[in-house]
């Protein structure tokens, strides 16, 4: 693996980003930059894109992910960090500040896959009878992973409903940072595979709520998320304030991907509480 890091710039203390399943941390940009005016914004960057990726396979569980952030910040001799995810990210990010809470100086989980109790219980049944299906998996699989060239596959997301809502200049980012030259020469393709993700899907936590009340009491977590999301939902939220009513929760116009639709409310969000943190 080569290039594992991707340095954002910026001074003061660390701040990690773990991004969501399929994304380049580069499009996060926008939401981040604006934290580089008082801490060092970096990524290290998940396995799907190193620049000689194992197979999906080798993926046994999320928490697989966890251990790799942990042994990337040794290899950087980032001794603490404030852990900042995403979506699946947020939820690898709350795995490693688990195992190693003295590594962790505050949590910020964006829109965490930390499910409804309801959802949980389904979640379980289903894997504990081999029948959970999580649609997901298969709208991964079957993703359009090859293009002619950047202008056609910025034509082609600006028509797809997940990108409904992504300012131009953020979707020029993904385009730009999402894409590399195919193994034949003819043409671009994604850098996080279509099987890469899927995968990541498949191993879905589903109970991340342990993992919250492992957490010391006496860690700082912020937990922002979207007013319109499936993902941490209303019932999710109202979960939180039980388990661990002293951590922060904010809420922001969006759905799941309001880093990216509303990344200038979200780098707000972020300052506003960090400020409170550091006195």
């Amino acid at each position: 693996m080569s290039d594992p890091v991707v340095i954002f710039g910026g001074s003061g203390p660390p701040l990690h980003l773990a991004v969501g399943n399929g994304f380049p941390p580069e499009v996060y940009l926008p939401a981040l930059r604006p934290l580089t005016r008082q801490f060092s914004v970096f990524t290290l960057l998940p396995r799907p894109l190193w620049d000689s990726p194992p197979p999906p396979a080798s993926l046994s569980s999320w928490q697989d992910l966890a251990m790799d952030l942990l042994a990337g910040l040794n290899q950087q001799s980032i001794t603490t960090t404030i852990a900042l995810g995403h979506s699946f990210g947020a939820t690898v990010s709350l795995m490693a500040a688990v195992h190693a809470p003295e590594r962790f100086r505050a949590l910020i989980m964006l829109d965490p896959a930390l499910f409804a109790p309801e959802r949980v219980a389904a979640m379980k049944r289903a894997q504990a009878t081999g029948s959970y299906a999580n649609p997901l998996v298969e709208r991964a699989s079957k993703r359009r992973s090859r293009f002619g060239s950047a202008d056609e596959a910025l034509r082609y997301w600006r028509s797809r409903p997940l990108f409904a809502g992504w300012p131009d200049a953020t979707l020029r980012l993904y385009t730009q940072s999402a894409l590399e030259t195919s193994a034949d020469g003819r043409g671009l393709v994604l850098r996080w595979s279509p099987e890469w993700e899927a995968r990541c899907y498949a191993l879905a936590y589903a109970d991340g709520w342990p993992l919250l009340e492992a957490l010391p009491p006496d860690m700082p977590v912020l937990v922002v998320r979207g007013a319109a999301t499936d993902v941490f939902t209303d019932a999710a939220a109202a979960q939180l304030r039980a388990v661990r009513p002293q951590t922060a929760l904010v809420t922001l116009d969006g759905g799941h991907l309001f880093p990216m639709t509303a990344p200038a409310e979200t780098a707000t969000a972020l300052l506003q509480w960090l400020t409170t943190q550091r006195g």
